[in-house]
């Protein structure tokens, strides 16, 4: 018997699409969620695999990862058993459709709103959570129609202008303390050498 097991992401929620949400990383056997092992702010953009910042346990997360796969497992184990035995035994079709409420109450875990996107306030929350960068505030107010797309721009551009100041300053104090250091005369040795 093949024994499958690891670590992996779910519960999905708080979702800023496009940009952030919460997932809860489980230890795993057989792909079904049983071991919590830290709620992360995951970040979309990212090509391969996930990146994101660590923020503590989610308990929405834990609940709706253990949730999603726990109603898609008990209820398709109810249809099969049902289907199995209904020639020989016809109150079996009772477990067919204990089943099927289960299959509802999956989608819609998965795919309510309510459940999967993160509020205006929440998004903030999480962002002050993680230290986000100005940068991410803008795409967040911006995503929920706080600003409009040319105050984003404009919050964009004046941040790239402090950036380009900064480097200018760093570089002209790092010029200055070079040519410090290239015009400073050490004292001569009294050894002679």
């Amino acid at each position: 018997m093949i024994i499958i097991w690891g670590s992996r992401l779910y519960g999905k929620t708080d979702e800023v699409p496009g940009l952030l949400h919460v997932a809860t990383k489980f230890g795993h056997l057989w792909y079904l969620p049983l071991i919590p092992m830290g709620s992360f702010v995951v970040f979309d953009a990212v090509k391969e695999g996930w990146q994101g910042v660590p923020i503590g346990l989610s308990f929405k997360s834990m609940l709706l990862g253990w949730l999603r796969v726990g109603t898609v497992v008990a209820g398709t184990i109810l249809m099969l058993v049902a289907l199995a035995n209904q020639r020989q035994d016809p109150e079996a079709a009772r477990l067919m459709y204990a089943g099927i409420p289960l299959l509802i109450l999956f989608s819609v875990v998965q795919f309510l709103p309510g459940l999967r996107r993160a509020s205006y306030e929440r998004a903030k929350s999480l962002l002050d959570q993680i230290g986000a960068s100005d940068q991410a505030r803008t795409l967040v107010d911006l995503h929920y129609g706080m600003i409009s797309e040319s105050q984003a721009k404009a919050r964009f551009m004046d941040a790239e202008r402090a950036a380009l100041a900064q480097a200018e300053a760093e570089i002209a104090e790092r010029k200055a303390a070079f040519e410090r250091a290239a015009f400073r005369q050490d004292p001569p040795d009294p050894r002679g050498r």
